[in-house]
């Protein structure tokens, strides 16, 4: 606890994807590895209410891409421009919550 009574923390994250085999795709045999930081600050308000205030993908790092061509040796792939079961396209996202416990 600090000098207020209020407790505070903060995290950071590194998220790392290395690189892996294109299993969809011959023309593309590897897909780039890929890394995200997130990152949280929480404090403790009073003894039952804390506020936490976040931002994932802080770095709005672009996750690796995949090609897409329509009609090309590519027109087979069902994952077009990136892979979404590894990789998380959304980009950079704030956040804020508080929780209150009873």
């Amino acid at each position: 606890m600090n000098g207020a009574g209020q407790d505070v923390w903060a995290n950071l994250t590194i998220r790392y994807i290395d690189a892996y085999r294109n299993d969809a795709v011959g023309a593309l045999p590897f897909i780039n590895d890929w890394m995200t930081v997130d990152a949280y600050y929480a404090r403790q308000l009073d003894s039952r209410l804390t506020l936490v205030v976040g931002v994932n993908n802080l770095l709005d790092a672009d996750p690796p891409r995949l090609p897409s061509g329509k009609g090309s040796s590519q027109a087979y792939n069902l994952r077009p421009a990136y892979d979404g079961q590894v990789h998380d396209i959304r980009g950079r996202a704030l956040y804020a919550r508080f929780r209150y416990r009873l």
